[in-house]
């Protein structure tokens, strides 16, 4: 299954309510700039009602069989068909699955891997290996060149648009020059949708003065970072240590992390490459002790479970020290992000509407499923619109680092 160690499970249809707390006791420091009751007002208007989504947990699950329907060997990844090319949650909360050909063979494949009639089929011109083909394509141009200067520095970042059915690059303040630069390397296809991203993507954690979240000290500045799920970790000697997920960028293994001015932990596992941003962070302090809540709200997120798969048009959800709480949906089911002054290229990251800021960095990223809140992963990147997320699973798979 595309939910860890979730098997046999009935599908309830009602979706998970959060509810923003008004009583959780805040602690407001010489540093804060807004006042506890306004940052309140503005988390509650931002989660009114989640349920106004009017999206279901068997577009989730339907999404999720169609993905292992795909998979021919344990870990790796989906071997699709070549008549499948991608697929979204529409407006009205369907789960769409785009194919090659709308042949009633082809349908009912579809319907027996979704084990559902309900979800609509859309015919589209290209097949999503062919897709994957011509990002691969662009993605090892980039690389050959990424050391040079010019247009391939102001890539921002590569993935394929299941509804639109074409790879996109979107490039820094594109203009006509830098489009014409561009198709000449890549080739003029339709397969390739050049966007405009008026904003770089770098790393969200800035080096800020501490707020409600996790920060290690040097050089006399604080190296802001915020708390992601709950976790622990099996070292190669067999050891279990126990703590949170957190990002990679800007630390190392050995910074000693620290809340409210309290050590509380070090970083004794980090992985910075492929397609993996991610700290861990031993809590070695007894005084405190790592939970599943979800800081701002009255919920809890499932702890046993995390999803492997969302499909584009999905809501999702943020909490991180310096927006709090968030919502947006999922823009690019895996897009692969090339962070400002080449400070990494990473792969099969989740794209997401989320907005976040600086100090945002490792945020916990979850979405409702049955009634529940399931683990996504962590907030790595963003500008001013959009925010990319690094998958729990592939978490998992690169450090050995386990929700609970």
């Amino acid at each position: 299954m595309g939910f860890k160690k979730l098997m046999g499970m009935v599908v309830i249809t009602s979706m998970a309510t959060l509810t923003v707390t008004g009583n959780k006791e805040l602690k407001a420091t010489s540093e804060d700039n807004i006042n506890i009751i306004e940052k309140m007002d503005r988390m509650s208007d931002n989660f009114s009602d989640i349920t106004s989504e009017n999206v279901q947990d068997e577009v989730l699950m339907e999404y999720n069989n169609l993905m292992e329907s795909y998979i021919t060997e344990p870990g790796k990844e989906p071997d699709y068909p070549d008549y499948y090319a991608g697929a979204y949650v529409d407006s009205e909360g369907t789960l769409t699955v785009c194919t090659t050909s709308t042949a009633k063979k082809i349908k009912n494949k579809i319907y027996d891997a979704t084990d559902s009639k309900e979800l609509k089929i859309e015919k589209k011109e290209n097949s999503y290996d062919e897709l994957l083909e011509v990002k691969s394509f662009i993605e090892e141009k980039i690389s050959s060149v990424s050391n040079e200067k010019g247009v391939v520095g102001d890539i921002c970042a590569v993935a394929i648009d299941d509804k639109n059915n074409v790879v996109v690059v979107e490039v820094r303040n594109l203009d006509e020059l830098k489009q014409r630069n561009l198709e000449s390397l890549f080739g003029d296809s339709e397969q390739i949708e050049y966007k405009n991203r008026d904003k770089d993507i770098k790393p969200v954690s800035k080096s800020l003065s501490a707020g409600m979240s996790t920060y290690y000290s040097s050089d006399g500045w604080r190296h802001l970072y915020s708390i992601g799920y709950k976790a622990f970790r099996l070292t190669s000697s067999g050891e279990y240590q126990y703590g949170f997920v957190t990002a990679g960028h800007g630390n190392s293994v050995g910074c000693t992390m620290k809340y409210d001015g309290d050590e509380i932990g070090k970083i004794t596992g980090r992985e910075f490459s492929g397609s993996v941003d991610a700290s861990f962070v031993q809590v070695t302090n007894s005084e405190y002790e790592m939970t599943n809540n979800i800081y701002y709200t009255e919920d809890v997120a499932n702890g046993g479970y995390y999803l492997s798969y969302l499909p584009v048009g999905y809501p999702v959800y943020k909490v991180g020290a310096t927006t709090q709480l968030t919502s947006g949906e999922v823009t690019y089911s895996s897009i692969t992000i090339y962070y400002t002054d080449n400070l990494g290229t990473f792969t099969d990251f989740l794209d997401t509407s989320l907005i976040s800021s600086g100090g945002d960095s490792g945020g916990l990223v979850f979405a409702p499923y049955d009634n529940d809140f399931m683990v996504v992963g962590i907030l790595d990147a963003s500008d001013d619109t959009s925010s990319s997320v690094c998958k729990c699973g592939n978490i998992e798979d690169a450090m050995g680092v386990y929700i609970y």
